[in-house]
C-alpha cells in the first residue's frame, strides 16, 4: 500500500462532528398515506455549481482530552443542498472550478469493525441489513473485519489512526453507549449518532474513517424509520457523507431542520436520499487509497 506522502500524525485531536439529534427518540410518526408520492423534478449533475449553502453547524472547540480541537481544513465546506432540498452533502471540495461531495473512495470497499458490548442479540444481522442498502444506493462495497474492543473514545484519542507512526486510519467502528452516556453526550434523547473522518492533510478531501454510535437503551420499533436496521441505515449515510434534510418523506429528515414538520412513516431510502447517494457512489469514478487497518 503505497502513499504519494507519509502524513505525520497531528499533534491534537481532529476536530468532530458533535452529536446533533441525529434520529430522535421515536415520536408518534404519521403513517404514510396511501396515494403515491409526487415524483421529484431530477437536478441534472451540470448544474452542480448553482447549489444553495446551508450552513451545518460541525465544529467543537475541546477535544475529549480537553486540548483545543485543530481549525477545519480547506476544502471540507458546511453542508450542501440540492435546489429542491432532496438531499444534502456535508462536505464539499473544489474540483475543475466546481464543488463536488466529499466521499469515500469507491473502488475500495468501507472496512467497518463492530463493539459489540452493549448491542442487542441480532446486530450484526441489522447492521449487514443496513450495508446492504447503502451498497444497494452506491455500489460502494462493506467489508467487516470483526469484533472489537476499541471505544469511541479510543478512537478519538488516537485521531482515527490505528498505527501512531503511520498512515493508516482504524476501520468505521460501529458501537453501543448506555442511555445516560448518551444523553450525556447529545444532552437530549437521541437513538444514535455518527460521524465520517476525512484523510487528513493529504487525503482532506476524502473519508477515510468514522463511527456509528447507538443507544444501547433505545426503544427501537420492529419496522421502519424508528428500527434498528432503518436507523443504522441513516446513520451511514452520514458516514458515506449525506447531511440532514428538511423533507419529512426522506430517510435522512432531521426535525433540527424543520422543527415544525413530523417524519412520515418510510421504510427505505427516499427518492432524494436516493440522488444524493448516486453522487457518493461508484459512478462518480475512483478516489485515492487510503490505508485502514483494523
Amino acid at each position: 500500500m503505497i502513499f504519494p506522502a507519509t502524513p505525520r500524525r497531528p499533534d491534537v485531536v481532529q476536530p468532530r462532528i458533535p452529536p446533533r439529534a441525529d434520529v430522535p427518540g421515536r415520536p408518534d410518526a404519521p403513517r404514510r398515506p396511501d396515494r403515491r408520492r409526487r415524483q421529484r423534478w431530477i437536478a441534472p449533475v451540470a448544474v452542480a455549481s448553482s447549489l444553495a449553502l446551508v450552513v451545518l453547524v460541525v465544529l467543537v472547540t475541546l477535544s475529549f482530552d480537553g486540548r483545543p480541537a485543530a481549525p477545519p481544513r480547506a476544502g471540507s465546506g458546511s453542508a450542501f443542498t440540492s435546489p429542491d432540498g432532496a438531499y444534502a452533502f456535508l462536505a464539499m471540495r473544489f474540483v475543475d472550478g466546481r464543488r463536488v461531495p466529499v466521499r469515500w473512495n469507491p473502488c475500495e470497499a468501507i472496512q467497518y469493525q463492530v463493539n459489540l458490548d452493549g448491542a442487542p442479540a441480532d446486530a450484526l444481522d441489522e447492521i449487514r441489513r443496513a450495508t446492504d442498502r447503502v451498497t444497494e444506493a452506491t455500489g460502494i462495497r462493506f467489508v467487516y473485519d470483526g469484533t472489537t474492543s476499541r471505544t469511541m473514545r479510543q478512537t478519538s484519542r488516537d485521531s482515527f489512526f490505528s498505527d501512531l507512526a503511520g498512515p493508516s486510519y482504524y476501520p468505521v467502528l460501529i458501537a453501543w453507549i448506555p442511555h445516560d452516556r448518551m444523553v450525556h453526550l447529545t444532552e437530549k434523547g437521541v437513538l444514535a449518532f455518527a460521524h465520517p473522518q476525512d484523510g487528513g492533510v493529504d487525503h482532506y478531501d476524502q473519508w477515510a474513517s468514522g463511527w456509528v454510535i447507538v443507544d444501547s437503551d433505545a426503544p427501537f420499533e420492529a419496522s421502519g424509520r424508528y428500527s434498528l436496521e432503518l436507523v443504522l441505515t441513516h446513520e451511514l449515510g452520514h458516514i458515506v457523507g449525506l447531511a440532514h434534510v428538511s423533507d419529512p418523506w426522506e430517510l435522512m429528515f432531521s426535525d433540527e431542520e424543520a422543527p415544525d414538520s413530523r417524519p412520515a412513516q418510510i421504510y427505505d431510502w427516499g427518492v432524494g436520499d436516493r440522488e444524493g447517494l448516486e453522487l457518493l457512489g461508484a459512478d462518480q469514478g475512483c478516489l485515492d487509497h487510503i490505508s485502514v487497518t483494523p
